[in-house]
């Protein structure tokens, strides 16, 4: 993003360079684009900031670069987008490597020289420039320089090497943990059995953080989902499998046929529940025999607030994003590092977190084009 804006701005009045640690670019965006690529979320901009973790002036980002621009830049490479039923946008064009590919090609129309097999590993300021130098043994010396590294998600490759640059020059990093990432829970067998891989749909989680409805993965580990990415946290959580109805109006459905049916069978004829559902309130809300409901009331209370103990978040390397980083302290308003002009940060490598659904890359986006624009004001 930070290229692209800059090539397109300077009309190849300066010499733009990208460079790649990997054979190809986007690997993350590839990932996350695999079964089609959510690109921002309807959500009004203002209200944005609410979901953000990390000291920092979200709404001025925002403010500069919004889901307007960021959807009239994809536009602008000849894509279509489309507002989901989830308040999310999408590709229209599912693929993400379609985009990747169009993306860069734009770039290298625009001049940007492209550097794959480019290993960042050490930085050393020399006057006002900046030299890099990579793990292939090449080195470059910049004016002004964007750094980009990511942070410790969906990598199951060797450890990190860049924080330690950092660090070394004085700049406070914290740990990367886990962010928007499923949580665990011992599920007894025989649940497994029935529902893993099967969704509980319309659903509603709460935890100590937050409540949010949506749909949530049965795992063999746990539990995955939009609302797990919002608000997991160790403890108890409770499932509102129902929270289309009070639990009145489910403890009216279960009062149906009582003179026919198990409170269980109630459960399934009367209620709707799905495969997931049916299989949770079963093995878990009647496995015990001395804790299961005995009447409709007790059942539509377990049904609106089932409980869950979540144990913790999956590993690092299977989260989508991630906590710590740079210290946002560490910068001035334009991403740029305090004790270093002329280099900026942006992305994940800094000590920020947002949910999915959109706001990850849109913010990551606009962090490219707001280092992009104070390059350009130095110019």
């Amino acid at each position: 993003m930070a290229a692209d804006h800059l090539s397109e701005s300077l009309s190849q009045s300066a010499e733009i360079h990208l460079f790649e640690k990997r054979k190809g670019l986007g690997r993350k965006l590839l990932i996350a684009g695999s079964s089609g690529l959510n690109v921002s979320n309807d959500f009004p901009i203002v209200e944005w900031p609410k979901f953000f973790e990390g000291s920092w002036n979200w709404s001025k980002l925002f403010s500069d670069f919004g889901t307007d621009a960021w959807l009239s830049q994809i536009h602008g490479l000849g894509f279509e987008t489309f507002l989901g039923t989830s308040g999310r946008f999408f590709l229209k064009e599912m693929k993400a490597s379609l985009f990747l590919k169009a993306w860069t090609s734009r770039l290298e129309k625009a001049g940007v020289t492209i550097h794959t097999d480019h290993d960042f590993q050490a930085f050393q300021k020399q006057d006002s420039k900046t030299r890099l130098d990579f793990k292939n043994g090449t080195h470059f010396v910049s004016d002004q320089t964007v750094f980009a590294l990511g942070g410790g998600s969906w990598n199951d490759e060797e450890a990190l090497i860049w924080p330690k640059a950092f660090q070394d020059h004085g700049i406070a990093f914290h740990d990367f943990t886990p962010a928007n990432a499923g949580y665990e829970i011992d599920w007894p067998k025989a649940f497994l059995d029935e529902a893993d891989r099967k969704p509980l749909k319309n659903i509603q989680l709460t935890t100590a953080l937050g409540t949010k409805a949506g749909e949530i993965l049965i795992t063999s580990y746990g539990i995955e989902g939009t609302p797990v990415y919002f608000y997991g946290t160790p403890g108890l959580a409770t499932l509102d499998l129902k929270p289309g109805l009070s639990e009145r109006e489910v403890m009216a459905k279960l009062n149906q046929g009582k003179e026919n049916f198990s409170l269980i069978r109630r459960a399934q004829k009367f209620l709707n529940l799905g495969d997931a559902a049916q299989a949770l309130v079963f093995h878990l809300g009647f496995a015990d025999p001395k804790r299961a409901p005995k009447t409709p009331e007790a059942l539509a209370t377990l049904i609106k607030k089932f409980p869950l103990t979540l144990k913790g978040p999956r590993p690092l390397s299977e989260s989508i994003s991630s906590r710590g980083g740079i210290s946002l302290s560490e910068l001035n308003p334009d991403f740029e590092l305090i004790k270093f002009p002329g280099i900026f940060l942006a992305g994940e490598m800094l000590d920020w977190s947002a949910p999915t659904g959109g706001f990850l890359i849109q913010a990551s986006a606009a962090q490219g084009y707001s280092c992009a624009q104070a390059m350009i004001s130095r110019i």
